[in-house]
């Protein structure tokens, strides 16, 4: 008899312990799966708050050259960020490269022939911030703003963050 109850003690043991494993693998396995999905909400988050610096031009009827610039800075320093300032890599799966493109040409990303962005983003916006309107009624001549449209903004599929923005000039 003393023998059947210390075999019974040690089955429960045995049982307890089997309990506490699955318990504890059930534990690790969920807390696992509520850790990734907490950091796949941050980095959704993350790419949201980004996309929203270019998303909010979308449609936009009244973007200045300033804004076009302040786009392309962020570009700019997107690419220098992830190490993609050659625009070969744009077209690559799951490449962070962003163009800017105005009137069909992607200038405001890339280096100009002198290998200087800051000349040409003072040239864009030295020839685009305003022009000049002659008033039909009085003949004189005002100085107006210029203005682009934002005629498309491209998110990759596979990396969910944008990778272009365009604009056109809009007619005076």
């Amino acid at each position: 008899m003393e023998n059947a109850s210390k075999a019974l003690l040690m089955a429960a043991g045995v049982l307890l312990g089997l309990m506490i494993l699955v318990v504890a693998g059930f534990l690790f396995t969920s807390l696992g799966a509520f850790s990734q999905n907490a950091e796949n909400d941050r980095i959704a988050q993350q790419t949201a708050k980004f996309n929203s610096n270019f998303i909010k031009f979308e449609g936009s009827k009244e973007v200045t050259a300033h804004d076009i610039v302040s786009i392309a800075n962020l570009a700019r320093e997107n690419n220098k960020n992830y190490e993609v300032e050659d625009i070969a890599v744009a077209d690559r799966p799951y490449s962070f490269y962003i163009t800017v493109t105005v009137n069909g040409v992607g200038v405001l990303t890339d280096k100009n022939a002198l290998g200087n962005y800051k000349t040409s983003l003072d040239d864009f916006i030295n020839q685009y911030s305003s022009h000049i309107e002659t008033n039909s009624e009085t003949g004189e001549q005002e100085s107006k703003t210029t203005y682009f449209t934002c005629t498309n903004v491209t998110i990759s599929n596979s990396t969910k963050r944008v990778s272009s923005i365009t604009f056109s000039l809009n007619r005076y």
